[in-house]
């Protein structure tokens, strides 16, 4: 039997979330695999990849659900009303309809950015996946929140042409209206201070299994912050490894990105990891 790729939807606390369950050739799939998405543009821009590591895990016998979290994508859910606890409720959802088709399957997760650092929040909790992938985690909230508050000033001044706005005015505006639009997608003020305080390093002392954690950056050298997190973990107890991949940052390109070291590294992390 070949791979098959499945349309899935399934209700989580009313909110109906939509994914892609990819089917192995063989069952049971020797590991089961969520993947979570990162935030905002960055989730667009990612997609193929994650379509293709999909591809390739189901080449080598895995199942992976390629899952929308609430108020994004094809879920349901309005993106103003998400908080980092909700999306924490879908991860969960999405690890229990995964599991229930393939219970015999150890669990892995894989994300990208915040996508990542909500995986590691997820395994932190009291059902620990058996492993984690971390691509690019996003290991301080608040200085991520500025990054975006930046990207969207700088993009504010190059389509209007006006003189940038200040930091301080973006968020007095988002004081005022309750909510941020980010290229079209409504993030509100709890969402934008949810994402602030989360700090990947106090989430790392959780988790005692497998993980790699990857840096994607066209220096292949790991970042002295990512060695630092996977330090934490380690302290745990985890057995972690850390990865360089000189690669283009997949997650603010416009062109495709075949990501073919990223995705054949991830695929036989998975594999191994079972």
């Amino acid at each position: 039997m070949a791979p098959r790729e499945e349309p899935v939807r399934w209700n989580n606390d009313g909110t109906e979330l939509v994914a892609v369950l990819h089917h192995p050739s063989e069952s049971p799939p020797v590991a089961s695999v969520v993947i979570v998405h990162p935030f905002a543009e960055e989730k667009k821009f990612s997609h193929r990849v994650f379509v293709n590591l999909s591809r390739e895990l189901a080449r080598r016998n895995v199942s992976s659900l390629r899952f929308d979290l609430s108020g994004c994508g094809d879920s349901f859910g309005d993106s103003v009303d998400a908080t980092i606890g909700r999306w924490l409720s879908d991860v969960a959802s999405a690890r229990s309809e995964i599991s229930a088709r393939f219970p015999e399957s150890p669990q892995v997760l894989v994300g990208l950015r915040l996508g990542s650092t909500l995986a590691l929040a997820a395994a932190a909790g009291d059902d620990p996946p058996a492993a984690l992938i971390l691509w690019e985690p996003i290991i301080d909230g608040e200085k991520y929140v500025n990054e975006i508050l930046r990207r969207r000033m700088i993009k504010e001044m190059m389509t209007t042409g006006r003189k940038a706005t200040t930091r301080d005015k973006v968020r007095a505006q988002l004081d005022a209206d309750g909510f941020l639009d980010l290229d079209g997608i409504a993030a509100g003020r709890q969402l934008v201070d949810d994402i602030a305080a989360l700090d990947a390093n106090a989430l790392a002392g959780s988790f005692t299994g497998k993980a790699l954690c990857v840096q994607i950056a066209f220096n292949a050298k790991v970042s002295s912050s990512l060695e630092a997190l996977a330090d934490k973990m380690r302290a745990s107890g985890a057995d972690v490894e850390t990865v360089g991949i000189r690669e283009q940052t997949i997650w603010d390109r416009v062109e495709l990105v075949e990501a073919t070291e990223l995705i054949d590294l991830t695929a036989q992390a998975v594999v191994g990891m079972k």
